[in-house]
């Protein structure tokens, strides 16, 4: 089971086969989606996750989960669950947190924003980072905010490498006006 809550926090964990019945009812009852582990590529994530737990009242315990994870098993997700966690995170993020944002960019579905400002950034925003001091700047996207003025980020030409933390005085911002080549 995986999914974000109404916070944008990535959860996801593994049940027993046999609990199939029981799960479907829990995740749609939380705002959920169940991805039946079928792909051998998506045996190692599922194996990673924690376990579940199923309660009387049809709710599941179901923990907190690294962005990574969620990233990996969001590829998963189809169109429709996509489209509806992010109409509910709009509804209830408090001014536009960039929840939604997130859980369309999980799946690629947005186009990054240019922030004006720095202390306007947010999940989904793009901006420019270095790979170190003898490196250029290359474009990419805030995958995650996180205490400190770090941000958890994710090359924008090389989706395929891990994500890295830069802090906000180690990105710059694009040009407003910057059009994508």
């Amino acid at each position: 089971m995986v999914g974000l809550d109404d916070k944008g926090k990535p959860h996801a964990s593994w049940f027993a086969l046999s609990d199939t019945a029981k799960v479907a009812r829990a995740a749609d009852l939380m705002d959920m989606a169940v991805i039946e582990v079928k792909m051998p590529d998506l045996v190692a994530t599922a194996a990673a996750l924690p376990r579940g737990k199923l309660f009387d009242s049809g709710r599941a315990f179901v923990p907190f989960v690294k962005r990574e994870t969620y990233e990996k098993l969001a590829t998963y997700l189809d169109d429709d669950f996509i489209a509806a966690t992010s109409a509910r995170l709009e509804a209830t993020a408090p001014g536009g947190s960039g929840a939604a944002s997130y859980a369309k960019a999980s799946k690629g579905e947005t186009t990054a924003r240019l922030p004006e400002d720095w202390s306007k950034l947010t999940v989904g925003d793009r901006v420019l980072a270095s790979d170190g001091p003898g490196d250029g700047w290359y474009e990419a996207d805030i995958q995650e905010a996180l205490p400190d003025d770090q941000f958890r980020l994710r090359w924008r030409d090389w989706p395929e490498l891990s994500n890295f933390t830069r802090g906000i005085t180690d990105i710059a911002l694009l040009h407003p006006r910057h059009v994508d080549a």
